[in-house]
């Protein structure tokens, strides 16, 4: 069902409808989804995952399953169990062993920072500012990415 027309304010039937079919695939993938999922073990090497999951993925990955899952076939599974300690490294490199400090100076890459959008919480928004910090020192070529302060951000909604 429709949200109600606020006074004054244009009323978007594209905008309603994605965020039906959107909640009705988070509640599909937690209800129905979640019971064939208690049954998958996850492969290991990402090629074998995103080919034995393909189908499943489509229909919806439970909340407790995201992160394995996204970590697994995007090959970060395999990066961390051969440098453990990479972004800890990062980290030390960009805030030299001081890496609670307040972030004033965040890198926006050619976008905004406006961490209410994103609905992160305040350990989330101070965990967004560090990796775009971090991506900015290990990437100084890329200047130009506006999208990518809301990318970090949904990751930090799936993988945290």
């Amino acid at each position: 069902e429709a949200p109600p027309k606020a006074a004054g304010a244009m009323y978007n039937p594209y905008e309603s409808s994605f965020f039906i079919q959107l909640r009705n695939i988070m509640t599909f993938a937690d209800v129905n989804g979640g019971k064939k999922w208690d049954r998958v073990v996850i492969p290991n090497d990402p090629h074998t995952a995103r080919v034995r999951l393909r189908n499943m993925i489509r229909r919806g990955v439970p909340n407790d399953r995201r992160r394995k899952v996204w970590m697994t076939i995007t090959g970060a599974t395999l990066h961390m169990d051969k440098r453990p300690n990479a972004y800890k490294d990062a980290l030390t490199a960009v805030f030299q062993n001081n890496p609670d400090r307040v972030v004033l100076n965040v890198p926006a890459f050619g976008g905004a920072i406006t961490p209410d959008r994103h609905l992160l919480s305040h350990p989330s928004t101070k965990s967004m500012k560090r990796l775009l910090c971090v991506l900015a020192q290990r990437n100084p070529d890329i200047s130009f990415f506006p999208i990518l302060p809301d990318i970090v951000s949904a990751l930090l909604h799936f993988m945290s």
